[in-house]
């Protein structure tokens, strides 16, 4: 969302008009991730596979968002149980499942580089 929130404000010269706010959001959100794993690790792991966890992790979290949209909006079930805290259920599930993803794939790279030492 952050992506195509920004995309409104680029030039539309800058950025290729042939690619979907998906495919945008998906790649922010992996820079995101590549970002947060290269910056804060105690120590830098090795880039590409840092680079293949945080797209993968950003297309999981695409998916995830995506699920949780078509629960939130075609289902309306679920509010009849909780309510007008539905979405604020939901969202915090989507949270906690992105939050899940990320450190997954920490421990990913963390076990990556313990085996690529040995």
């Amino acid at each position: 969302m952050l992506a195509v929130h920004v995309w409104g404000y680029i030039p539309t010269d800058f950025i290729p008009g042939n690619i979907s706010p998906g495919v945008w959001t998906w790649l922010v959100y992996s820079g995101l991730i590549l970002f947060l794993y290269q910056m804060f690790a105690r120590s830098r792991p090795k880039f590409l596979p840092s680079l293949a966890g945080s797209c993968a992790i950003g297309l999981l979290s695409q998916i995830i968002t995506k699920f949780i949209a078509v629960i939130l909006w075609s289902k309306p079930e679920y509010s009849m149980v909780y309510g007008t805290l539905s979405s604020v259920i939901l969202f915090l599930l989507w949270l906690n499942y992105n939050m899940v993803l990320i450190l997954i794939g920490a421990y990913f790279l963390k076990h990556w580089r313990i085996r690529r030492e040995k």
